[in-house]
């Protein structure tokens, strides 16, 4: 994963803890969780 997604990931993982339970994608939309599952699968592959 390059620095960016790394970067990316951290703040997705934050916002979705930020969130009151069963809203987040209410709250942040179905792209952003989208790219949170991608960045979160890659980050899985490269390990």
């Amino acid at each position: 994963m390059t620095p960016e997604e790394i970067t990316r990931l951290q703040e997705l993982k934050t916002a979705i803890h930020n969130c009151p339970e069963g809203f987040a994608m209410q709250l942040l939309g179905m792209p952003v969780l989208e790219e949170f599952l991608a960045l979160s699968v890659k980050e899985k592959e490269s390990n």
